[in-house]
């Protein structure tokens, strides 16, 4: 689904707010973490600084609208219908972040200082991801907003697909499933 998902889901349009995907990991310590540290940064959930944070929580830790303590919208349903959404995806300790870069969003890897990295997205080593930390969380969020950074561009985009998620060799395949079947 990666390969034509720039097509089938372009950049919503900028509206009033910029949209913020927080993509939560299968982690409930470094998801709570994270939660932590965007309610310490965005106390009203980013409404004053023209942010809305579209929350997104792994199908294996539910999490419900009490369990936040500030305002943003709980989402349920695919990665891609959430991402669909948003301009800007936020995650931690998850393969989301690769997946986002390859559909054209701009993403923050969160680090928190106090859990251990379970990062997935290490392939990634460029400025296509931006660090953050429960420290400068808010000022990078807000630059990023203010001075609307262009996404990665298709290219760019295109050649991390076929390094990271490579399409299949469709003849080795055939020919290492004719040898297991020949062993028979």
């Amino acid at each position: 689904y990666l390969r034509n998902f720039r097509d089938r889901f372009p950049l919503p349009n900028s509206g009033v707010h910029v949209r913020v995907l927080v993509a939560l990991p299968n982690d409930q310590d470094l998801g709570q973490h994270l939660l932590y540290a965007l309610w310490k940064a965005f106390p009203d959930g980013g409404l004053n600084e023209g942010i809305e944070f579209l929350i997104k929580p792994h199908p294996m830790c539910p999490l419900t609208g009490r369990m936040l303590k500030f305002p943003a919208t709980l989402l349920s349903g695919t990665f891609a219908d959430a991402l669909s959404l948003s301009t800007v995806v936020l995650y931690s300790g998850t393969g989301t972040g690769m997946e986002a870069v390859v559909m054209g969003r701009i993403v923050f890897r969160y680090r928190s200082e106090l859990l251990l990295n379970t990062d997935r997205g290490e392939l990634i080593h460029d400025e296509s991801v931006i660090e953050c930390g429960e420290h400068d969380l808010k000022d990078k969020l807000l630059f990023v907003v203010r001075t609307q950074l262009p996404s990665p561009s298709r290219q760019y985009t295109e050649k991390l697909l076929t390094q990271i998620f490579i399409p299949p060799d469709h003849t080795a395949w055939l020919h290492a499933v004719t040898q297991l079947c020949a062993r028979r």
